[in-house]
Protein backbone atom coordinates (compact mmCIF):
# COMPACT_ATOMS: atom_id res chain seq x y z
CA UNK A 1 0.00 0.00 0.00
CA UNK A 2 1.51 3.35 -0.76
CA UNK A 3 1.72 6.66 0.71
CA UNK A 4 -1.07 8.21 -0.71
CA UNK A 5 -3.54 5.09 0.06
CA UNK A 6 -2.20 5.28 3.82
CA UNK A 7 -3.61 9.25 3.78
CA UNK A 8 -6.72 8.34 2.53
CA UNK A 9 -7.18 5.66 4.73
CA UNK A 10 -6.41 7.93 8.51
CA UNK A 11 -9.18 8.73 10.21
CA UNK A 12 -10.17 13.02 10.33
CA UNK A 13 -8.60 13.60 13.47
CA UNK A 14 -5.22 12.27 12.59
CA UNK A 15 -5.54 13.89 9.22
CA UNK A 16 -5.89 17.50 10.93
CA UNK A 17 -3.15 16.45 13.12
CA UNK A 18 -0.54 15.84 10.61
CA UNK A 19 -2.04 19.20 8.81
CA UNK A 20 -0.76 21.08 11.72
CA UNK A 21 2.35 19.45 12.37
CA UNK A 22 3.05 19.95 8.51
CA UNK A 23 2.57 23.35 9.37
CA UNK A 24 4.69 24.27 11.92
CA UNK A 25 7.28 22.90 10.54
CA UNK A 26 6.58 24.69 7.27
CA UNK A 27 6.49 27.66 9.29
CA UNK A 28 9.75 27.30 11.27
CA UNK A 29 11.55 26.09 7.70
CA UNK A 30 9.95 28.85 5.85
CA UNK A 31 8.66 31.55 7.86
CA UNK A 32 10.90 31.74 10.52
CA UNK A 33 14.07 32.50 7.74
CA UNK A 34 12.00 35.63 7.35
CA UNK A 35 12.59 36.48 10.72
CA UNK A 36 16.24 35.39 10.84
CA UNK A 37 16.74 37.48 7.02
CA UNK A 38 15.45 40.19 9.19
CA UNK A 39 17.67 40.71 12.21
CA UNK A 40 20.80 39.95 9.56
CA UNK A 41 19.52 43.16 8.39
CA UNK A 42 19.38 44.97 11.37
CA UNK A 43 22.13 43.94 12.33
CA UNK A 44 24.00 44.88 8.93
CA UNK A 45 22.31 48.22 9.30
CA UNK A 46 23.28 48.96 13.20
CA UNK A 47 26.89 47.80 11.92
CA UNK A 48 26.43 50.55 9.08
CA UNK A 49 25.09 53.40 11.76
CA UNK A 50 27.87 52.44 14.06
CA UNK A 51 31.17 52.66 10.77
CA UNK A 52 28.77 56.07 9.73
CA UNK A 53 29.52 57.59 13.91
CA UNK A 54 33.09 56.18 13.60
CA UNK A 55 33.24 58.03 10.66
CA UNK A 56 31.77 61.40 11.46
CA UNK A 57 33.94 61.58 15.03
CA UNK A 58 37.04 60.79 12.53
CA UNK A 59 36.32 63.22 10.10
CA UNK A 60 35.55 65.61 13.33
CA UNK A 61 39.01 65.14 14.32
CA UNK A 62 40.30 65.26 11.30
CA UNK A 63 38.92 69.19 10.60
CA UNK A 64 39.97 69.92 14.67
CA UNK A 65 43.40 68.92 13.65
CA UNK A 66 43.25 71.19 10.73
CA UNK A 67 41.69 73.89 12.61
CA UNK A 68 44.16 73.90 15.70
CA UNK A 69 47.08 73.07 12.85
CA UNK A 70 45.93 76.41 11.05
CA UNK A 71 46.02 78.47 14.29
CA UNK A 72 49.89 77.74 15.21
CA UNK A 73 50.24 78.74 11.74
CA UNK A 74 48.61 81.99 12.26
CA UNK A 75 50.13 81.90 15.70
CA UNK A 76 53.88 81.59 14.16
CA UNK A 77 53.27 84.27 11.80
CA UNK A 78 52.59 86.51 14.16
CA UNK A 79 55.06 85.71 16.19
CA UNK A 80 57.97 86.44 13.44
CA UNK A 81 55.88 89.65 13.15
CA UNK A 82 56.15 90.60 16.51
CA UNK A 83 59.98 89.45 16.42
CA UNK A 84 60.41 92.27 13.92
CA UNK A 85 59.51 94.58 16.24
CA UNK A 86 62.82 93.14 18.73
CA UNK A 87 65.55 93.00 16.42
CA UNK A 88 68.58 91.08 17.56
CA UNK A 89 71.60 93.67 16.54
CA UNK A 90 70.15 97.41 16.08
CA UNK A 91 72.60 100.55 15.57
CA UNK A 92 71.49 103.17 17.80
CA UNK A 93 72.83 105.52 15.18
CA UNK A 94 70.63 104.57 12.40
CA UNK A 95 68.08 104.64 15.11
CA UNK A 96 68.96 108.26 15.70
CA UNK A 97 68.84 108.65 12.12
CA UNK A 98 65.34 107.60 11.39
CA UNK A 99 64.29 109.32 14.36
CA UNK A 100 65.83 112.75 12.30
CA UNK A 101 64.06 112.45 9.14
CA UNK A 102 60.66 111.41 11.29
CA UNK A 103 61.56 115.25 13.18
CA UNK A 104 62.34 117.31 10.34
CA UNK A 105 59.42 115.63 8.54
CA UNK A 106 56.83 116.66 10.75
CA UNK A 107 58.84 120.18 11.53
CA UNK A 108 60.25 120.30 14.78
CA UNK A 109 63.22 121.83 15.27
CA UNK A 110 65.90 119.98 17.47
CA UNK A 111 67.42 121.11 20.24
CA UNK A 112 68.60 117.64 21.84
CA UNK A 113 68.85 114.50 20.96
CA UNK A 114 70.93 111.77 22.88
CA UNK A 115 71.07 108.50 23.81
CA UNK A 116 71.02 107.39 27.60
CA UNK A 117 71.39 105.05 29.70
CA UNK A 118 68.46 103.67 31.37
CA UNK A 119 67.67 100.40 33.47
CA UNK A 120 66.89 97.33 31.53
CA UNK A 121 63.58 95.91 33.16
CA UNK A 122 62.57 93.48 30.61
CA UNK A 123 64.91 90.22 31.46
CA UNK A 124 66.03 89.10 27.82
CA UNK A 125 65.92 92.51 26.18
CA UNK A 126 67.75 95.35 26.16
CA UNK A 127 66.39 98.57 26.25
CA UNK A 128 68.10 101.84 24.78
CA UNK A 129 67.42 105.28 26.27
CA UNK A 130 66.92 108.58 23.87
CA UNK A 131 66.25 112.14 25.47
CA UNK A 132 64.85 114.29 22.85
CA UNK A 133 64.21 118.50 23.25
CA UNK A 134 62.71 120.39 20.90
CA UNK A 135 60.77 123.74 20.01
CA UNK A 136 57.61 123.63 17.90
CA UNK A 137 53.85 123.88 18.20
CA UNK A 138 51.17 121.59 19.10
CA UNK A 139 50.21 120.47 15.68
CA UNK A 140 54.13 119.39 14.89
CA UNK A 141 54.37 117.85 17.97
CA UNK A 142 51.49 115.36 16.98
CA UNK A 143 52.32 114.73 14.19
CA UNK A 144 55.78 113.46 15.15
CA UNK A 145 54.35 111.52 18.00
CA UNK A 146 51.79 109.97 15.12
CA UNK A 147 54.89 109.10 12.84
CA UNK A 148 57.13 107.61 15.78
CA UNK A 149 54.45 105.26 16.24
CA UNK A 150 54.73 103.45 12.40
CA UNK A 151 58.64 102.58 13.14
CA UNK A 152 59.18 98.81 13.65
CA UNK A 153 60.74 99.14 16.62
CA UNK A 154 59.00 98.91 20.17
CA UNK A 155 58.87 102.36 21.27
CA UNK A 156 58.25 102.54 25.26
CA UNK A 157 57.52 107.20 25.91
CA UNK A 158 58.47 107.29 29.54
CA UNK A 159 58.32 110.88 30.09
CA UNK A 160 56.63 113.93 28.26
CA UNK A 161 57.36 117.44 28.70
CA UNK A 162 55.38 120.84 27.61
CA UNK A 163 56.24 123.82 28.07
CA UNK A 164 54.91 127.03 26.77
CA UNK A 165 55.83 130.41 25.79
CA UNK A 166 53.02 131.83 26.84
CA UNK A 167 51.15 132.79 23.69
CA UNK A 168 47.59 132.08 23.20
CA UNK A 169 47.66 131.62 19.38
CA UNK A 170 47.46 128.20 17.77
CA UNK A 171 50.90 128.35 16.42
CA UNK A 172 52.71 129.17 19.75
CA UNK A 173 56.35 127.64 20.35
CA UNK A 174 56.27 124.74 22.67
CA UNK A 175 59.39 123.38 24.19
CA UNK A 176 59.13 119.90 24.28
CA UNK A 177 61.16 117.38 26.03
CA UNK A 178 60.19 113.69 25.75
CA UNK A 179 62.22 110.32 26.94
CA UNK A 180 61.63 107.14 25.55
CA UNK A 181 63.02 104.08 24.79
CA UNK A 182 63.26 101.39 21.76
CA UNK A 183 63.51 97.49 22.46
CA UNK A 184 65.87 94.69 21.00
CA UNK A 185 66.39 90.93 21.70
CA UNK A 186 69.60 90.38 24.39
CA UNK A 187 71.64 87.95 22.33
CA UNK A 188 73.59 87.08 25.60
CA UNK A 189 70.28 86.37 28.19
CA UNK A 190 70.08 83.12 28.97
CA UNK A 191 67.06 82.36 31.01
CA UNK A 192 67.36 81.13 34.97
CA UNK A 193 65.63 77.53 35.34
CA UNK A 194 62.74 78.09 37.52
CA UNK A 195 63.05 76.67 41.12
CA UNK A 196 60.02 75.48 43.52
CA UNK A 197 59.59 76.49 46.84
CA UNK A 198 61.25 73.18 48.24
CA UNK A 199 64.36 73.93 46.61
CA UNK A 200 63.93 71.47 43.63
CA UNK A 201 64.14 72.55 40.01
CA UNK A 202 61.15 71.91 37.32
Amino acid sequence: MGLKEDFYELPPSKCLLGGFLICVVYYFLVFNKGADVSDSIQKVQNDINDKNVRIQEVEKAMSNKNSFEAEVKALEKDFTELLKFFPVNMDMNNIQKDITALLNTSGLKVVSLKETVVQHRFPGYLENGIDLETVSDFHQIMSFLTEITKMNKVVDFRAMEFNSDGSTDEVSKIKFKMQFSVFMQDPNYVKKPDVDPQGGGK
